[in-house]
């Protein structure tokens, strides 16, 4: 577990993707940053995405010391090129449990978080029968979290679920936090 409440990344992750699959790219930014590169990546990634957010730099990748990086690479259409699938193929998705997000409130984390080459996509927070609570108590933990907390801006979706529903929010607002159902029409059996 390589991940940085500081700056919100697993550099290890985000370096093994980008060593897989721009290994060209990498080598050009170890001859400008012998030393910590990782770590200088990392904050550089951390600042583009405070300014432009998530999904455009996974949609639109990095400039860094005038050197493209693609964040993230998606399904090629039907019959696309065999070097742009394998790209595809080495994104690296990873769950971690019980996250450590926040440098202010070091002892809060998120139950789940799945990431995508490193970089936080989505927060759940599990709830189930067994400790008597459901997903309105995970609910009511999200409206409860500091909306203030740059950790909830780089998740995409944010998902509260117990044993038999789920539900969904894109924007950790404090008490005003809105979640809409995630079922199909039933019940998880």
């Amino acid at each position: 577990n390589t991940f940085d409440a500081a700056t919100l990344v697993d550099v290890g992750q985000l370096w093994d993707f980008i060593e897989a699959t721009q290994p060209k790219e990498l080598a050009k930014l170890q001859k400008q940053f012998p030393a910590a590169l990782r770590e200088a990546l990392a904050g550089h990634v951390t600042s583009l995405i405070e300014k432009r957010g998530t999904l455009e730099v996974l949609r639109n990748g990095v400039s860094f010391s005038g050197i493209n990086l693609q964040l993230a690479y998606f399904r090629p259409s039907a019959g696309g090129n065999p070097a742009h699938q394998a790209r595809y193929e080495g994104n690296r998705f990873a769950v971690m449990r019980q996250v450590h997000f926040s440098t202010k409130t070091p002892d809060q984390s998120a139950d789940v978080v799945l990431l995508l080459n490193g970089l936080p996509i989505v927060s759940m927070e599990l709830k189930n029968h067994f400790t008597g609570q459901n997903v309105q108590h995970a609910i009511a933990q999200y409206r409860r979290r500091d909306k203030n907390e740059p950790f909830w801006k780089r998740c995409l979706v944010h998902f509260a679920v117990d044993d038999d529903a789920a539900y969904m929010s894109t924007q950790v607002a404090g008490v005003d936090t809105a979640f809409l159902p995630f079922n199909r029409d039933t019940h998880n059996p």
